[in-house]
């Protein structure tokens, strides 16, 4: 077993929370080894289908127009910020009690939730990344579901909002984001900007196996779904009576040198009303070194292949409080 150590906020959905905590996220390899050449990669995925080669149900949660969906996320979680409407679920607050598991990380190139004075649309500035076409790249499959032989193609990503301390730094020109790091592991990352980092979580999850951590995320939420050959009318009653879980935290970082852009305010997740959130009002700074040791780590732990998800996506617009409940503080 390999332990990968990362900060998670440890809070509840539309759940807005200041403080956090460093927290083990256990991920099972093969005895013995944490290299995936040595995994047997081709026993079949259990949570996809092999003709598909993804998780049915994701052909019912694609993207809709924003009148016939449910509650978003990528939230304003200011402190009194006020959604308009009801939540699809009460607010899982403990993800352990529930029996969900982290089945998936990965980041968007700025934050797609807003906290007033701490991230937001004010702390933009002018890095050098940002007139790189490729510096921002987003994986971009065909149909957005195929996993052709882990190729992917690229395509410029939506950026999102800049950290405050992001932007301090960059106008005092300050030695923390002055060069830039040597990546070995990740991709299209770059000291001195602002991600999103999502942590996936589900009690459908294949949870103390080697197939725990999948891309794509919703492999990986949707696991025992796709197991047990469940329709989404059954997936959405068991997730609705608090059965199973589905949630994500989410956390804002800043990477220093020594931590799905698809949908807005016209076209939203189908997922909505189906997932909770825990996300960090704050902005942490993250260093490159560990971050690229988290993506070395994905590459050769899990059994899947979580390549495409050593890069930056592109991040949500911040939805309106028309499409979005009340963070949720207890």
């Amino acid at each position: 077993m390999n332990k990968v150590l990362v900060a998670l906020a440890l809070f509840a959905p539309a759940f807005a929370a200041d403080e956090c905590a460093v927290t083990e996220v256990d991920v099972h390899s093969t005895e013995g080894s944490a290299d995936r050449g040595s995994l047997e990669l081709d026993e079949a995925n259990p949570c996809i289908d092999a003709a598909l080669g993804y998780a049915p149900l994701r052909d019912d949660l694609a993207n809709v127009p924003c009148d016939d969906a449910g509650a978003q996320s990528a939230t304003d979680v200011t402190v009194g910020a006020v959604g308009e409407m009801d939540p699809g679920l009460d607010p899982i607050e403990d993800y352990n009690a529930m029996g969900m598991c982290t089945v998936n990380i990965h980041w968007h190139i700025g934050a797609e939730h807003r906290s007033e004075g701490v991230y937001d649309e004010t702390f933009d500035f002018d890095h050098p990344a940002l007139h790189d076409d490729d510096a921002h790249r987003k994986l971009a499959w065909t149909n957005g579901k195929q996993r052709p032989n882990g190729r992917r193609k690229l395509a410029g990503g939506r950026v999102g909002h800049m950290c405050k301390n992001a932007k301090d730094m960059h106008d005092a020109n300050d030695p923390m984001v002055a060069d830039e790091y040597d990546w070995k592991y990740c991709e299209g990352m770059h000291v001195g900007l602002t991600y999103e980092f999502h942590w996936p979580h589900s009690s459908l999850g294949a949870c103390q196996t080697k197939w725990q951590y999948q891309y794509h995320f919703l492999d990986g939420v949707l696991c025992g779904a796709t197991q047990g050959n469940v329709d989404i009318a059954t997936a959405s009653a068991l997730l609705s009576d608090r059965t199973h879980g589905i949630g994500v935290e989410g956390q804002v970082y800043t990477i220093g040198s020594t931590t799905g852009d698809a949908a807005d305010n016209e076209i939203c997740r189908g997922t909505g009303g189906l997932v909770t959130w825990h996300q960090d009002r704050q902005c942490h700074l993250l260093e490159a070194s560990t971050m690229d040791n988290i993506c070395r780590q994905m590459l050769v732990i899990s059994a899947d292949d979580m390549s495409p998800d050593v890069a930056p996506h592109g991040a949500r617009e911040t939805v309106s409080a028309s499409l979005s409940d009340t963070p949720y503080t207890p």
